[in-house]
């Protein structure tokens, strides 16, 4: 319709109409494109709402988790050390033995951190990082990938240098499980079939259990880490969420 107006007013030679029909045509044009950047932006900030709403709770899921992991890691190096320590002086009360029998079964148990990274890999598998504008806080939660990659690794490493201090203890102090009890169950002295004499004579279990409570030790210290690295991202995804959502 305007283009056989504009045709017209051509082949009259009526300037001003050819020019007001080309502006109204350009107007129309650009008005279209704001409208379609409008809606890509509002259909842009919607799903980056989205997206951080689900990183808050994966980060804090993960972060709960971890830090129940830790707490789990730290019981069974104190119980370590009270291996160590009666194993060195040779004496052990009776009030201790369901824990020195307990940590007798858990020596080794390394828990790696939890990390719930579906959406963060979601952005990435699908080029939207850039949906958050936050770039600071985009390259952090980017980062915390490579975080994990590096604690993963460490803990690898933790594993490779204990398994001979691991099957060791297991094989000189073995533990009689009847079913399934899972991994964190505590584990009562009379399921032990080494005497306490015979275990305090062994200085290469003594050296073992030092080797794999150090260890532990080491490794909660990562759990606890990698859980206040992950609340404090989680706390700065809620800061910016709160901006967005004003």
């Amino acid at each position: 319709m305007i283009l056989k107006r504009l045709a017209g007013s051509i082949s009259r030679q009526d300037w001003f109409s050819v020019c007001l029909e080309i502006l109204i045509v350009v107007v129309g044009i650009y008005l279209g494109l704001q409208a379609s950047e409008w809606s890509q932006n509002r259909d842009d900030r919607q799903a980056e709402i989205a997206y951080l709403e689900r990183i808050v709770v994966d980060l804090r899921s993960s972060e709960t988790q971890t830090r129940k992991d830790a707490n789990f890691q730290s019981r069974h190096a104190v119980y370590g050390g009270l291996i160590v320590d009666s194993l060195d002086a040779c004496e052990l009360s009776p009030g201790n033995r369901d824990e020195f029998a307990s940590g007798i079964y858990l020596a080794g148990k390394y828990i790696n951190a939890t990390f719930v990274k579906a959406t963060i890999e979601e952005l990435l598998s699908s080029g939207r990082t850039t949906l958050i504008r936050n770039a600071e806080l985009r390259q952090k939660i980017i980062e915390l990938l490579r975080f994990y990659d590096e604690h993963l690794f460490y803990m690898s490493d933790v594993q490779l240098r204990t398994v001979p201090h691991i099957n060791y203890i297991d094989s000189v102090v073995p533990v009689t499980i009847r079913g399934a009890i899972g991994g964190g169950a505590n584990i009562t002295w009379d399921r032990l079939r080494t005497s306490f004499e015979d275990m305090c004579k062994d200085k290469r279990l003594l050296s073992a259990v030092i080797v794999t409570t150090n260890y532990t030790w080491d490794s909660t210290h990562s759990l606890y880490k990698w859980a206040d690295q992950l609340s404090g991202l989680g706390s700065e995804v809620e800061t910016e969420l709160r901006a967005l959502l004003k």
